[in-house]
């Protein structure tokens, strides 16, 4: 019997180590963050509700020193996506700060980091100029692309 519950105990606490090696979401930190930022994973994100071509939206990001958001994980989507939810509830979608101005259908971050994670919501055609990305698609919860003179609202985001 004394066996038994110690092989009990090591199963459990197995299965706890186990569950604290799962990555959880951070919570929504206030403090951390200027006034109508909200601190995830080291950055601070705004939703801006401002209806602005994407050029513009970033110009307004870089006058705070920020970018337009770029997204590297499932994680950092499923936060933006909440964000803007609480912010708006029509879940517009929104300019996040890819695009392929530069190469049709290359990919690239306006603050310059590794494009790794997609979220897309359609596929994407090589040739055909989409421009910059939008999460809260038509599907929501994915990303598209639009034309980048397009008016919508628009995420920020810095790094601490």
């Amino acid at each position: 019997m004394k066996m038994l519950t110690v092989s009990l105990l090591v199963c459990a606490l197995m299965a706890l180590a186990a569950a604290s090696d799962v990555t959880q979401p951070e919570p929504i930190l206030q403090g951390l963050c200027p006034d109508n930022f909200f601190y995830y994973n080291g950055r601070c994100f705004r939703f801006f509700p401002d209806l602005l071509p994407w050029a513009e939206a970033e110009e307004n990001c870089m006058n705070m020193s920020a970018n337009l958001a770029s997204v590297h994980s499932r994680d950092e989507d499923v936060f933006i996506y909440s964000m803007i939810k609480e912010r708006d509830a029509s879940n517009p979608e929104s300019w996040i700060g890819g695009s392929d101005c530069q190469q049709d259908n290359v990919w690239l971050w306006s603050n310059g980091k590794k494009f790794v994670h997609t979220n897309w919501g359609t596929t994407i055609l090589p040739g055909y100029k989409h421009g910059c990305i939008v999460v809260n698609d038509g599907a929501k919860f994915r990303w598209d692309a639009r034309e980048c003179s397009e008016l919508r609202p628009y995420v920020c985001a810095f790094t601490m």
